[in-house]
């Protein structure tokens, strides 16, 4: 019986590295804009904000999981620029607060559940 032998999809462009994860983690939010926003829209919401919220929980992810990385795995700042250590669970975090911090930022509300139409 054999392992499984993975074969990781990567772009180099310069400097740049893109692999097939980045681009699925690009799509993920890509698609999370889309469905927020039409479903916002539907139950008769304003969702000109969304934008912005999902860029301050991209931002979020990627701070939080590396500061998890650093503060509670390694120990270590200077694996701050490396490209390992992104944690799930402080990307999570980093995430919420992220779009917490935006959603207060814009003066929205946290809860709007109920449908107009």
């Amino acid at each position: 019986m054999t392992g499984i032998i993975h074969h990781p999809f990567i772009i180099h462009i310069g400097f740049l590295e893109i692999t097939g994860f980045g681009i699925a983690v690009v799509a993920a939010f890509m698609i999370a804009q889309l469905i927020t926003e039409r479903e916002l829209v539907r139950r008769g919401h304003d969702a000109r904000a969304i934008p912005d919220v999902l860029f301050a929980a991209i931002v979020g992810t990627l701070l939080g999981a590396k500061l998890y990385y650093v503060v509670i795995i390694t120990h270590d700042w200077r694996t701050i620029l490396t490209r390992s250590g992104f944690v799930f669970w402080g990307g999570f975090v980093g995430a919420c607060l992220g779009a917490a911090l935006m959603i207060r930022r814009r003066r929205l509300s946290f809860m709007p559940t109920s449908s107009r139409s």
